[in-house]
């Protein structure tokens, strides 16, 4: 490597404007995600107090609601470890944490009535459900990829191999950006559930919504930090060319 690029990198990164743009993207990569977490994880933990009409767990809740539209070959199980809920398309099945598949609150319905719908999506041939099910292989190894090429580019002065990485990088952006309308989906497919099967009643709509739209921030959030990270690298590797 040679010392003038390693001077143009240094001198680029040194300027205070770049470095104030760095800085600022920096916070918010770290603070976006920490926000929506805590915004999930209180009104999760308000309506997991609060029991709903129909007196179903998430594991029952999910049952009714699969039943009722005939997907009789998808399962419910109890997820282990540090798994959470989703619906797993490859085996067919929809995983609940344990609190939320043996409880009979307002949060654990909402929940499992969430992975019902992207369930509904799968089996109805959601077309956008089916587009992010194709990438998230791709995204899977940008994911793997993204950061060491990026980082070993930038630091080292590879603008090449920095490329590439900002290349492998923008297939975990599409992912996000697809994987968004399609929880959005989920969330609407779960309240229409809800409501039809009457799992929740008129009353509870607003907390189902509170539970539905303090979800989508995490999906919103993460649409967000991968676009920010991606310009962040974006200007660390053009931000200098003139």
């Amino acid at each position: 490597m040679s010392c003038s690029r390693v001077e143009k990198i240094t001198v680029t990164l040194q300027k205070p404007g770049v470095t104030m743009r760095f800085l600022l993207i920096f916070l918010l990569i770290i603070t976006i995600p920490l926000w929506a977490q805590n915004k999930v994880k209180q009104t999760f933990k308000r309506y997991m107090n609060t029991a709903n009409s129909a007196g179903l767990t998430g594991e029952e809740t999910a049952r009714y609601l699969l039943a009722l539209n005939g997907l009789n070959t998808v399962s419910v199980t109890q997820s282990k470890g540090i798994m959470g809920d989703h619906y797993d398309p490859i085996k067919s099945v929809i995983r609940l944490s344990p609190k939320h598949f043996s409880t009979p609150s307002l949060t654990s319905a909402v929940v499992a009535a969430h992975e019902v719908g992207h369930a509904l999506q799968d089996h109805q041939g959601y077309v956008l459900f089916k587009f992010r099910q194709a990438l998230y292989p791709v995204a899977a190894i940008g994911s793997n990829l993204a950061f060491y090429l990026l980082i070993f580019g930038v630091l080292f002065g590879f603008n090449q191999l920095a490329v590439y990485g900002l290349v492998f990088m923008s297939t975990i952006v599409l992912f996000q950006l697809a994987t968004l309308p399609v929880e959005l989906n989920a969330s609407h497919r779960a309240m229409n559930q809800l409501l039809s099967a009457n799992v929740i009643t008129s009353e509870e709509t607003g907390g189902a919504r509170q539970i539905l739209n303090a979800a989508a921030l995490t999906y919103v959030a993460a649409v967000l930090v991968a676009l920010l990270q991606f310009f962040y690298f974006f200007f660390a590797i053009f931000g200098g060319r003139r």
